[in-house]
């Protein structure tokens, strides 16, 4: 990030940004980034990193992927991550030919993992946004893994200005039930807080972050004033661009 403190750019730096502990399990949601942190987290990991869903992700293969290693059973995955040399960082799930999605795992096999030899961290995507930068939850969402310790929100700042319509937003008609705008409105940063507001109301409890993606999007007076609103609500606040995450509060 030009001009501000980069982060993310050093090995281990995205692990002290997110002020992770040796062994955290975490649980990301929201829209616009997630997948982005999750491959920072699996560069800038010291150990032993497993990457993977409870809905759904990119297929594997993106450059940024750490190896793949298809989910079975808990039983034949722990059979193959024991014979893997270390540092083990690993993206899996549930992948066939002519798939366009990478599916998830059960939420009580993502727990399963947790209890691997090693392993340093665990960091699941918790719901799925289409690639938008904000969206409404349905009520079937996320889906949460009950040994979770940290839970992360996202949200993509490249929304502002955007239209509340199909293609812009993802569940539109939703966020306008939900927030009682009219179709059509044009988000401003006031409606930013908002859902970044609904989407930490969805986490369990435990320590909470919250990450604002696409930062290079928007001006730094403009996330600093954002970042500013949730001090008190959230352990941290980061902002988050391809380059890495910075501490904002």
């Amino acid at each position: 990030m030009r001009d501000r403190e980069d982060v993310g750019g050093r090995r281990g730096q995205a692990w002290n940004a997110l002020g992770l502990r040796e062994g955290d399990r975490l649980s990301i949601m929201g829209s616009g980034g997630k997948t982005t942190l999750l491959r920072h987290l699996a560069r800038d990991a010291e150990g032993d990193v497993i990457l993977t869903t409870t809905t759904h992700m990119a297929p594997p293969g993106h450059p940024q992927d750490p190896p793949f290693l298809a989910f079975q059973t808990l039983e034949q995955f722990r059979l193959d991550w024991e014979r893997l040399p270390a540092p083990r960082r690993i993206l899996t799930g549930r992948f066939a030919e002519g798939d366009s999605k990478l599916r998830g795992l059960l939420p009580e096999e993502v727990d399963g993992l947790a209890d691997l030899p090693g392993l340093t961290l665990l960091a699941v995507e918790v719901d799925g946004s289409r690639t938008l930068p904000a969206k409404a939850h349905a009520s079937h969402e996320p889906v949460f893994f009950p040994r979770g310790t940290v839970g992360v929100s996202v949200l993509g700042m490249q929304a502002l200005g955007r239209c509340v319509r199909e293609g812009e937003v993802h569940r539109p008609a939703l966020m306008v039930q939900r927030f009682g705008w009219r179709p059509g409105h044009r988000l401003v940063l006031e409606d930013l807080e908002r859902i970044a507001g609904a989407y930490l109301a969805l986490l369990p409890p435990g320590r909470r972050i919250l990450v604002l993606s696409q930062a290079r999007s928007v001006s730094e007076d403009l996330l600093r004033d954002l970042a500013s609103r949730f001090r008190d609500r959230v352990d941290r606040v980061l902002g988050q661009s391809e380059d890495g995450l910075e501490v904002l509060g």
